[in-house]
């Protein structure tokens, strides 16, 4: 038709046609462009681990993280309802850890006050299924955000420098939206490389030992606290060590040191502080852990120790808290909080305190320690000799073993005159095969037709340590040499001897009044009550079903 106009009519009209066309070409591919993003909306929609409003996401596999932990994971968390910006809940910029899962729903929002110029590190930990996705707002807008911190790592980290200072907020999110059990995390706020107090830089580069003394000296022990960490200063960290305490004293001491040579530098003042509660001990390890990263860490409880009588004993009694104590399933709490942490067992772990190198101590963490360095019989006031740690920080590449040996030359140096004490150490990749030997022992003795009578009366003419406990080996010899107990038994008492002398315990000494006595490893011989019931060991054995069927009184 184009052909049938004149030639300047025919060239208007065909440009007319051209632009025409051009433009619904344009228009076409504009549709095209909305419909398919319409699209991915959709598929956004019906799977929500592709897209989220703030980040894309792709279907990660679970994996399940530590399965027995203190953290809550069964209810909603204690920080509920924080499910927006506005509901944002405080978190402080110490290190000091908060507990959160995602038990309700998928979303949490704290908030922390910054300096302009300070840098942050926001830090998450997973346990169970969890996986965290974190976020920094300043109000409205996105400044940071991150996944997964490491391979194969769910926990999320961000390190965030203020531009402002003012209030920040932060969002962990769960990744792909779930909810539900098993759910758990904990999450801090540390300012990084700034000063913590006399000049030491925050965090300290990464070094063979960090060493975390939870000092309890808000007691009448005060005055030893003092003195034992003038003798960690004769020592003090170097390039090699960190020499970490939680300093709690009966005065107005209380907060978190570094221990140098000749002196004790504040880090933070903690305020009056319960250490005898777990979340207490908790935020010491966060604090420690952010702070002084090394390939190995060891964990000393200084204070009152109470073995695990019937009724609730433990260690860190704090006076000023009502005497209030960690009991043996607390300590569980914070060893279990730390393997989570630190991703590893503690080298070693030490009671300086009475009465703690007992079976059911040794069975309580041999999932948490490698080594273990503590006392049957109570200490006397002055407790360790803490210049054991110059064989550490002239030994950095010594492992638990070296670390517990140390404690064990010097406690048996400084106390050479000393008759009623005792001193062990002990190896805990034993502890699980104790708890089947007495296991294997006990029902043997239930079993056995043997009148429990028998076995009371030979516990009965063994020393105790202070009210509290006896010694497992002395009691397994007194059966041995029984001529009332058949040789089956006899058999099993054998293994647990052999066990504890041959294996568990590596180094074991005693003054005059042991000689004999004190094997290194103590157990309760009482009858058993709902305190003691709630032990790894009688939770695992008939060791408690024993001391019933043995009818052991309440008290010696």
């Amino acid at each position: 038709m184009l052909a049938l106009l004149p030639p300047v009519v025919r060239t208007a009209t065909a440009g007319a046609v051209h632009s025409f066309l051009h433009c619904k070409e344009v228009l076409m591919k504009k549709l095209l462009t909305i419909l398919i993003a319409a699209l991915v909306v959709l598929a956004a929609c019906s799977n929500p681990l592709n897209t989220q409003a703030d980040g894309t996401f792709a279907p990660k596999a679970e994996v399940y993280r530590d399965p027995v932990r203190a953290i809550n994971m069964t209810s909603p968390d204690a920080y509920e309802q924080d499910d927006s910006q506005t509901a944002a809940k405080t978190i402080t910029t110490n290190g000091a850890v908060q507990e959160h899962n995602f038990y309700d729903d998928a979303t949490d929002w704290l908030k922390f006050s910054a300096t302009a110029g300070k840098t942050y590190v926001i830090e998450t930990w997973v346990v169970g299924v969890a996986d965290t996705y974190l976020y920094v707002y300043d109000g409205s807008t996105l400044k940071a955000s991150n996944d997964d911190k490491a391979s194969g790592d769910y926990g999320s980290k961000i390190t965030f420098t203020a531009a402002s200072t003012k209030t920040y907020y932060i969002k962990s999110y769960s990744y792909g939206g779930k909810t539900g059990t098993n759910r758990g995390y904990t999450i801090s706020v540390t300012t990084s490389g700034s000063s913590g107090g006399g000049g030491i830089t925050l965090p300290q580069p990464q070094k063979s030992w960090t060493i975390m003394v939870y000092l309890d000296a808000d007691n009448n022990l005060s005055s030893y606290g003092t003195k034992d960490i003038q003798e960690m200063q004769q020592v003090g960290s170097d390039s090699n060590i960190n020499i970490v305490v939680l300093w709690d004293n009966s005065s107005s001491t209380h907060g978190y040191y570094y221990v140098q040579n000749g002196s004790s530098v504040l880090l933070q003042d903690v305020g009056e502080v319960n250490m005898g509660d777990p979340q207490t001990a908790k935020n010491f390890i966060a604090y420690a852990k952010q702070n002084f990263p090394a390939d190995k860490y060891g964990f000393v409880y200084w204070n009152h120790g109470g073995a695990v009588d019937r009724a609730p004993r433990g260690v860190a009694w704090d006076d000023t808290n009502g005497g209030d104590h960690l009991s043996e399933v607390e300590q569980s709490q914070i060893m279990n909080y730390a393997l989570s942490l630190l991703g590893k067992k503690f080298e070693f772990v030490g009671f300086d305190a009475c009465l703690m190198a007992t079976a059911e101590i040794y069975y309580q963490y041999r999932n948490f320690g490698k080594y273990m360095a503590a006392s049957e019989q109570t200490e006397p006031g002055d407790g360790w000799d803490w210049t054991w740690l110059a064989t550490l920080k002239s030994n950095p590449a010594g492992d638990g073993s070296v670390a517990v040996k140390a404690i064990f030359d010097k406690y048996k140096a400084w106390y050479a005159s000393t008759s009623d004490v005792t001193f062990s150490t002990a190896n805990l990749s034993y502890a699980a095969q104790l708890g089947t030997a007495i296991n294997d022992f006990a029902t043997a003795a239930i079993n056995s037709g043997i009148s429990g009578s028998v076995f009371k009366t030979l516990a009965g003419n063994l020393s105790n340590f202070s009210g509290y406990t006896k010694d497992l080996v002395g009691f397994m010899n007194a059966v041995i040499a029984s001529t009332s107990v058949t040789q089956a038994v006899k058999d099993k008492a054998t293994a647990v001897k052999n066990l504890c002398t041959q294996s568990l315990i590596t180094n074991n000494w005693s003054g005059s009044t042991w000689t004999n006595k004190a094997f290194g490893t103590s157990i309760t011989m009482k009858s058993a009550t709902t305190v003691y019931n709630q032990l790894d060991l009688c939770v695992d054995t008939q060791w408690n079903e024993f001391c019933t069927f043995a009818g052991f009184p309440s008290s010696y």
